[in-house]
């Protein structure tokens, strides 16, 4: 048998999953292969190891999980709420904004987009003067 159907063989040994023929086969290798009983050795310490940790670092069930899910889930109506406050808050920013837009129109005496970046009481040549450098 080949290195990889021996440690196929030897991972399904783990699980319990190996038919009366395949056990024999696999033990046959054991005492054979060296290397092969070294895997073993390491992957029973290492099984060992996973079975014997502290609750806390043990993996975590998929119930668990959605069951911390279903703790943070917000109702509707949480969403709803949170929903109509940031449709309020951007009315409101937009409204402070065209509120600005229009104060600055209003003092320059011009409603130019010019004026809005303070050029508005540029004439021409100072226009082509201050982007002559650009």
């Amino acid at each position: 048998m080949k290195n990889t159907e021996l440690k196929e063989l030897l991972i399904k040994s783990f699980d319990s999953e190996l038919s009366g023929h395949e056990q024999a086969i696999l033990d046959q290798a054991l005492n054979e292969h060296p290397e092969l009983r070294q895997m073993n050795n390491e992957l029973a310490q290492m099984r060992y190891t996973l079975m014997h940790l502290p609750q806390a670092m043990k993996p975590v069930s998929e119930t668990a999980v959605l069951s911390r899910i279903e703790r943070f889930k917000i109702s509707e109506t949480e969403q709803r709420r949170f929903v109509i406050k940031l449709y309020n808050f951007s009315m409101t920013a937009a409204a402070a904004i065209l509120l600005l837009a229009f104060i600055l129109f209003w003092k320059e005496h011009s409603f130019n987009l010019d004026s809005l970046f303070g050029y508005a009481g540029l004439s021409q040549e100072e226009m082509s003067n201050l982007f002559a450098n650009y």
